[in-house]
């Protein structure tokens, strides 16, 4: 039996003039006949979700959010281990396994250095917002010169919308309370915190940190490397290509990594310049993932940062794009391509040409 639509007039028509009926008239009634007869989504589908139906508490120590001389590093660590109890509760519900904890040790973590690692959670909650909720959300806000426990709460209380937001989205109903941490509290532990924070949210994202990812970010400090060596001459066209060794690993990355952390750490010894100590045991192979090596590339990029807004003058460093598929192996040539560079660099310190006053 052939489908027809009544006319104006009553009399029945074919459904390519039905069609053409639907065009000309307004009703509603017409408009959902056009919209089924094209396969259209109707207006019953589920709209886009919008992001900031969740609101997060205020401090549980009862200091004014919004007040730089106030918050401190205990409100910064109960709140991203308020974030760490959501995130985890969403880990249950999605039926996805357990994270390892880094096993490492921290000291004398700067503010600068915890700030970095605050807008790489962003980034992954953000990014799982993205992949559940369709809605995205940039970080707001600008540079900040004088980084106080405030820049860092507002990033992990941003963090904390976002992974709300899927929460809400998932209709989950446990509630967590903020616990009020020692005033003891110390950059270091925050910075410890949100780096295991970071790793569990991770393992959420449906498209995790990969190799080009890390990539991305090491190339970020090459060039920030390359900004500090202009003053003396050097770019990295002077640094000798790394040789591409196959069947890398992210563990190889990451050990490479540490070389160049240590390079970095010396550097700002010799400039008078306070850097985080890291200390950790030997890692096995299988524990260590891209976004292991990710983390350990933004706290470069944090310091390398540090050194450039110290040099007035400097032009900024040129934009790294993504690069598409990478394998450990590339991430490994770049990492080493680093590491000549922040050799060259401690050599002009101590032949007295300090790059970092």
């Amino acid at each position: 039996m052939k489908s027809a639509v009544s006319g104006y007039n009553g009399a029945l028509l074919p459904p390519r003039r039905a069609l053409l009926c639907v065009v000309k008239c307004r009703s509603v009634f017409v408009m959902v006949i056009l919209v089924t007869a094209f396969g259209v989504p109707s207006a019953s589908a589920e709209p886009p979700f919008q992001e900031g139906v969740a609101a997060t508490p205020n401090p549980v120590s009862g200091r004014d959010r919004e007040s730089v001389d106030q918050i401190t590093p205990a409100d910064c660590l109960a709140r991203v281990r308020l974030l760490a109890d959501e995130i985890e509760e969403i880990r249950r519900v999605m039926g996805k396994p357990k994270t390892q904890s880094y096993r490492i040790t921290i000291e004398g973590a700067q503010p600068r250095e915890v700030l970095y690692q605050a807008r790489t959670l962003y980034h992954n909650a953000n990014r799982f917002a993205i992949e559940q909720t369709r809605a995205s959300l940039e970080l707001p806000g600008s540079e900040v010169v004088d980084i106080r426990p405030l820049h860092v709460w507002k990033i992990i209380d941003a963090s904390l919308r976002r992974v709300l937001d899927v929460k809400h989205r998932f209709g989950i109903d446990a509630r967590f309370v903020e616990v009020e941490m020692p005033e003891s509290t110390t950059p270091s532990e925050v910075f410890i915190s949100i780096m295991n924070t970071n790793r569990l949210l991770n393992s959420l994202l449906k498209e995790q940190l990969a190799s080009a990812n890390v990539f991305q970010q090491v190339t970020v400090a090459v060039h920030y490397a390359s900004r500090l060596q202009e003053p003396f001459g050097q770019s990295v066209a002077t640094i000798s290509t790394p040789e591409f060794e196959p069947a890398k690993t992210s563990a190889d990355v990451y050990a490479r990594l540490q070389d160049c952390f240590e390079i970095i750490h010396r550097m700002g010894h010799q400039a008078g310049v306070k850097v985080l100590t890291l200390t950790q045991p030997d890692i096995e192979t299988g524990d260590v993932i891209p976004s292991d090596a990710y983390a350990a590339a933004s706290l470069i990029v944090a310091e390398l940062a540090y050194f450039h807004s110290r040099l007035p003058g400097l032009d900024p460093p040129e934009r790294a794009y993504f690069p598409g598929i990478k394998f450990p192996s590339h991430v490994l040539q770049r990492v080493e391509l680093l590491r000549r560079q922040l050799l060259s660099l401690e050599q002009l310190q101590q032949t007295n040409r300090n790059p970092i006053k």
